[in-house]
């Protein structure tokens, strides 16, 4: 797992509800940041720089230095 390498965990869930509420159940009490807003596009910061802008439906950014996909969240969090 990636928690011990790392500052901050955020989990985007890209407004699936019900997603949330099923991580929010695994991860509670857990390190982590969850964020179910929606989001409307990822793109590199700078050209030839790893650091990515991540937009919301709301008009907010976020920059992340890594992201990671992961295909099932569900079935993933339970080993954490």
């Amino acid at each position: 797992m990636v928690a011990p390498l790392a500052k901050e965990i955020v989990v985007y869930t890209n407004g699936d509800e019900s997603v949330t509420q099923k991580i929010s159940a695994v991860l509670d009490g857990r390190r982590v940041t969850i964020e179910s807003r929606r989001i409307v596009s990822l793109q590199r910061k700078r050209p030839n720089h790893p650091e990515i802008l991540v937009r919301f439906d709301d008009g907010d950014t976020r920059s992340e230095a890594f992201m990671v996909r992961i295909s099932n969240p569900l079935r993933s969090f339970h080993a954490v």
